[in-house]
């Protein structure tokens, strides 16, 4: 397993030459100073050229947020199923949520965020998949993006709605994982859910 942290060029030196020192490939991430939106719209860039520069030598690949995301174990382990895995949110939300709501009415406009009100959140900050499956997911999300709406958006993180319509909508075969399953998305979820597992790992209910 490789793990490949992308950075700002701004990091500080003894921060790293830490991460260095602790095994990570550390790739510097500059399309944020010259996209004016929000990293999570633009990292996909790269994400996709690290990819293609090593096509043949990852058979399967963990898209993830860092900041609010903790690893417990080995998700390749955790999920060994073949293609393309999509995360889902805690059950009691929908789409109709505030923020998402917002970003799919921005992105698609109020019929198709009406069309979502009943379906569930899916989580953009952690996708799993074969490198192939991956690669088509990111061509297929950067193309219902585009750099006009991603400048649009500017600073908001929206391309969860995106991400949301994709397979939602079917545009790609995969598998939606019940929040919990592999992954455990908590950020709507009430803490009397979540759970402690027997090998002290956290889950929800």
């Amino acid at each position: 397993t490789k793990l490949i942290l992308l950075i700002e060029p701004d990091v500080k030196q003894e921060k790293y030459d830490w991460l260095l020192d602790m095994g990570v490939d550390v790739r510097f991430f500059t399309a944020g100073y010259f996209v004016p939106s929000a990293i999570h719209n633009t990292r996909y860039f790269k994400y996709l050229d690290i990819l293609l520069e090593n096509r043949s030598k990852f058979s399967r690949v963990f898209l993830t947020d860092v900041r609010d995301v903790a690893l417990q174990g080995d998700i390749f382990a955790e999920i060994d199923e073949p293609g393309l895995h999509c995360f889902m949110e805690d059950p009691a939300w929908t789409c109709d949520e505030r923020f998402n709501k917002y970003i799919l009415t921005t992105n698609y406009g109020e019929a198709v965020a009406a069309e979502f009100a009943d379906k569930r959140i899916i989580c953009s900050g952690t996708t799993l998949g074969g490198s192939e499956d991956i690669i088509r997911y990111i061509v297929t999300l950067m193309n219902e993006r585009g750099l006009e709406k991603m400048v649009k958006a500017g600073g908001i993180p929206d391309e969860q709605g995106p991400h949301n319509y994709i397979f939602h909508k079917d545009k790609l075969p995969h598998t939606k994982q019940e929040n919990g399953d592999g992954v455990a998305t908590i950020c709507l979820t009430h803490p009397d859910q979540i759970k402690i597992l027997d090998d002290g790992r956290s889950s929800v209910y």
